[in-house]
């Protein structure tokens, strides 16, 4: 299943969460390294998604999901609007 796929190897997200004092296991829709990181998950296993696509998916789930952002709820958002989940 491509959500499990996606949520697989966050260490050094979760290293670099970890070492500005967030919670690693939380979404920032305000961070642009979050965003970038988890377009870049994305495209690892769909290289044919259009980022601006991607980014869109990205932007309404941030509209969607209220903060705090659990991450594998964030993920499954994204994947939804993009319909790979």
């Amino acid at each position: 299943m491509s959500l499990f796929r996606i949520l697989d190897n966050w260490f050094d997200y979760d290293n670099k969460k970890i070492k500005t004092g967030s919670e690693a296991h939380l979404f920032s829709c305000d961070e642009i390294w979050e965003v970038n990181y988890l377009k870049g998950k994305i495209k690892e296993l769909y290289p044919y998604l259009n980022d601006g696509k991607i980014l869109e998916a990205i932007e309404a789930c941030c509209r969607q999901v209220s903060a705090p952002r659990p991450r594998k709820i964030f993920v499954e958002c994204v994947l939804s609007r993009l319909q790979l989940f």
